[in-house]
């Protein structure tokens, strides 16, 4: 579950940065 949480928090950067 940690690479999920992980994903979730990268796809959230992502999307404050775009």
């Amino acid at each position: 579950m940690k690479v999920v949480m992980t994903f979730a928090k990268k796809k959230k950067s992502s999307v404050s940065l775009m």
